[in-house]
């Protein structure tokens, strides 16, 4: 019994050894005898049981006529012991992915969208010091200083524009106010008008130059002919108008449109016939719309000359109630007088007849 168990021992050993060769052959040869075709990954197990009389080889491999190891290890085992002989499963096939959701497709990154700058506008310009300077003196009625002061900057600067001109036309205005003689209140007047036309040449769109294009032709229409003077009224309206739409804030225009409609609604038969024949018709106007103008003036900046102005007009107009005549009258008395009050009777001077 023990020869038998020996001899049974060396029998395995040898088909074990032969086994190992065949496969060793198998993989060395295969390239060369034209296999190039494996379907399945070849696996040998070898198991042996705990008592030699029992051992067993177990290999699996390919079951394919065409597997060069299968023909091998038939050939050397002999189909003696258990030889096994399986295919490995074969990996289960991936499911599909949509092509839009495919891992293999090549991702398009888009660059990302700038978003616009909102626009911002570019802070006012610093204000120049010369024009702070000179509307502190206006508002003091200090006129000959600003007067030389303004001139000296026109020869120095050229780079003021609608801004210096304007302001030296109104300053010339006040000049002309407190001018002696009618010849250089004439020209100092006249100069100013230049001078606004030119601000509004530079610059249509300043209320400024309107406005003092429109005081300074009354003012120059106190030294012309009748006829002259109610061509001008027309002009005067037009740019009154144009400066109250661009400076609705403005006391000083609503004041001088007061003015124009107290003047033009003044007018006696004999001048409306006149202004009929030579121009069609009259500037036409009336002293309620003058009222309305008086009292945003009067809203905007009191003065004692538009209390007195005011309560003349509302005595006169059509649809005021003798309650807000009082009020004017009472405003007359309250009020004092002021420097402004001069600017308001200089406007008195403005002629459109």
């Amino acid at each position: 019994e023990s020869a038998h168990s020996r001899r049974t021992a060396m029998l395995a050993h040898t088909q074990l050894t032969a086994a190992c060769l065949a496969l060793a052959t198998a993989l060395t040869l295969a390239p060369c005898a034209g296999f190039t075709h494996v379907h399945a990954p070849t696996r040998v197990r070898v198991s042996a049981a705990s008592s030699w009389s029992g051992s067993a080889v177990s290999m699996m491999a390919d079951q394919s006529p065409r597997n060069p190891l299968a023909r091998f290890v038939a050939r050397f085992t002999g189909g003696g012991n258990s030889v096994e002989t399986a295919t490995a499963p074969a990996p289960a096939p991936a499911p599909e992915v949509p092509a839009a959701e495919s891992t293999s497709a090549v991702a398009v990154v888009e660059p990302p969208v700038e978003e616009a700058e909102e626009e911002v506008e570019p802070p006012p310009p610093a204000p120049e010091p010369l024009f702070l300077a000179a509307d502190a003196m206006h508002e003091e009625f200090v006129v000959k200083p600003l007067y030389d002061k303004l001139e000296e900057a026109a020869k120095e600067r050229t780079d003021l524009g609608a801004e210096l001109l304007w302001r030296r036309a109104r300053c010339h205005y006040e000049m002309a106010t407190q001018a002696r003689s009618p010849a250089e209140q004439k020209a100092l007047a006249q100069k100013g008008l230049q001078l606004a036309k030119q601000a509004l040449a530079a610059d249509p769109e300043n209320g400024y130059a309107h406005k003092w294009v429109g005081i300074l032709l009354g003012r120059v229409a106190s030294f012309l002919p009748p006829n002259l003077k109610m061509a001008n009224a027309f002009i005067i309206r037009e740019r009154l108008d144009e400066a109250v739409a661009r400076l609705p804030e403005d006391a000083s225009v609503h004041l001088a449109l007061g003015e124009w409609c107290a003047k033009v609604a003044s007018l006696n038969l004999v001048e409306r016939f006149f202004s009929s024949v030579v121009f069609g018709e009259p500037p036409s106007t009336t002293f309620d719309e003058a009222l309305v103008h008086y009292r945003r003036a009067w809203e905007l900046r009191p003065s004692r000359y538009l209390a007195d102005k005011g309560a003349e007009v509302a005595s006169r107009a059509e649809s005021v109630s003798e309650q807000e005549v009082s009020e004017w009258k009472q405003r007359r008395i309250d009020t004092p007088p002021g420097p402004r009050d001069m600017v308001g009777a200089t406007l008195r001077e403005m002629s459109v007849i």
